[in-house]
């Protein structure tokens, strides 16, 4: 495991073009009775993923024996390589972190989705999420839940999820940010975001919007030209 150039950590691991997702016809989420096994059955499934077909789903729980312990990005570090899925991403009541990233992340398909509405769903004690390089989420409703009115994934409201996802099934719900304070969120503007919209309180971590109505309601490239749906 090493760390790149920005700090984000970059696991030691094969890469692998295509890998099988979790699913309701095969394993539906990452297996485990602790929160570190859990997260080592994802490792071994997921680390040096670049394309993932159906879903990823990691889920813990108040009854796991090291929920109380902080996590580091490290943990994470699988879906470091991660540029598109197929299905939905879901990283639920994830324990206390500071930063959980997908630093390549781009596209988020929602051919599939959980229960039947959302492409994206991330809860738990995340002070920060970090995906600077998503977006588009082409179908399918985002949700950022918490159990605690503390700050979390404050850095969240700096971002237009309208440009990300504007095909919603039912609406998209942002109550895991609901303890933020106007000082919480981040003076995009401030950074010399054109699109005035960022991720984090860097220059580096300026939103790319790509959404054009202009285009007959598709994805485009800045310049206009449409992105084809399946070559994005």
């Amino acid at each position: 495991m090493v760390f790149s150039s920005n700090g984000q950590v970059e696991p030691d691991c094969p890469l692998k073009s295509i890998c099988l997702g979790h699913s309701t016809n095969r394993v539906s989420q990452s297996q485990g009775d602790s929160v570190s096994s859990i997260l080592q059955d994802a490792y071994e499934q997921f680390c040096g993923c670049r394309y993932i077909e159906d879903n990823i789903v990691i889920r813990t729980g108040s009854g796991l024996v090291d929920i109380s312990q902080p996590l580091v990005e490290a943990n994470f570090s699988f879906l470091y390589y991660v540029i598109e899925i197929s299905g939905y991403l879901e990283l639920n009541n994830i324990p206390s972190i500071e930063r959980l990233s997908l630093p390549r992340l781009r596209l988020i398909r929602g051919r599939n989705l959980r229960s039947g509405r959302y492409s994206l769903l991330v809860s738990g004690r995340i002070e920060t999420l970090y995906m600077p390089r998503l977006t588009e989420i082409s179908r399918g409703d985002v949700l950022l839940g918490s159990s605690s009115l503390n700050s979390y994934l404050c850095n969240t409201r700096s971002i237009n999820w309208t440009d990300i996802a504007p095909f919603p099934v039912s609406g998209h719900q942002f109550s895991g940010t609901d303890g933020c304070s106007d000082i919480d969120i981040i003076d995009c503007n401030a950074l010399g975001c054109s699109s005035g919209f960022c991720w984090c309180n860097d220059t580096d971590c300026c939103q790319t919007l790509s959404f054009n109505c202009n285009c007959n309601n598709s994805r485009c490239f800045r310049d206009g030209q449409n992105i084809h749906l399946f070559c994005m």
